[in-house]
């Protein structure tokens, strides 16, 4: 990973705040599971905080996120796309890809 502009920042909490909804994980949950305090998550989705290399891998890695995912924004998920859910809202339109061939 390149360095750690305001930019690629501001794209890690967006996708950590994708991630924790998609993953169902609660910034209490983080904590429990990587040893990052929650105010330290809190500070990282508000950005109030620019967080290290570190912090961003161990929150990714309970998360199931590739490193390469982390911070580049060329890659960033669909927010309105959830797997589990099988669902893509456009435009205020619901789509339902369960029955799709």
């Amino acid at each position: 990973m390149r360095e750690l502009t305001p930019e690629r920042v501001y794209f890690a909490a967006r996708r950590l705040e994708h991630y924790m909804k998609l993953r169902e994980e609660t910034q209490h949950s983080l904590e429990a599971k990587c040893g990052v305090a929650q105010s330290t998550v809190s500070k990282i989705l508000k950005g109030t905080v620019t967080p290290t290399v570190e912090t961003l891998t161990k929150l990714f890695d309970v998360l199931g996120v590739p490193f390469e995912e982390i911070c580049e924004p060329d890659v960033m998920p669909n927010p309105d796309f959830s797997p589990k859910l099988g669902v893509q809202v456009s435009c205020g339109k619901r789509r339902d890809f369960h029955n799709r061939v």
